[in-house]
């Protein structure tokens, strides 16, 4: 995995709170993920990553779902590929879907979503050294936390997702 800056992981909490916000402000059952070592069974470390949070959806089931505070990168945002793998880990074990959602330059007015499935294996770049996804943010789904709840933004994306 990459190494955070204290920076970085102080936008990420911050991305995560606007997340936690929209989720309540959603009305919907959430639960944040515990992210200390000492959860994660030592025969899984380094081969599974837990999500921020799990959000259940009455009737429906429960989703996944990374929070991320990003930039664009010549239209792209990158994903960590042992992140990717460690995700599709996740979904394997779980049966759930991994979503991301994520904010981008601090701009908590919107949020991009988009599954870890739809990361594709040609999407795969080199940066600085890391081998990285550059998913085209075109293929996300723009959302407006204040003007839509998350499960009907989830909806509106799994309908738009890559084909």
């Amino acid at each position: 995995m990459t190494y955070v800056t204290a920076t970085k992981r102080a936008e990420g909490r911050e991305a995560e709170q606007n997340f936690q916000g929209w989720l309540l402000d959603s009305k919907l059952a959430l639960m944040m993920v515990d992210q200390t070592p000492l959860t994660m069974p030592t025969h899984m470390r380094g081969t599974l990553k837990r999500p921020d949070f799990l959000v259940g959806i009455l009737s429906i089931g429960a989703v996944a779902v990374d929070v991320k505070a990003r930039i664009l990168r010549d239209g792209v945002i990158l994903i960590d590929a042992d992140e990717h793998a460690a995700f599709t880990a996740f979904e394997s074990y779980f049966g759930m879907p991994v979503w991301y959602a994520c904010y981008l330059s601090q701009d908590y007015g919107r949020c991009l979503l988009f599954r870890n499935c739809d990361i594709r294996p040609e999407d795969i770049v080199q940066f600085k050294d890391k081998e990285l996804y550059a998913f085209p943010a075109k293929y996300a789904t723009e959302t407006w936390p204040e003007r839509e709840s998350f499960d009907i933004a989830l909806m509106r994306a799994s309908r738009e997702r890559l084909g």
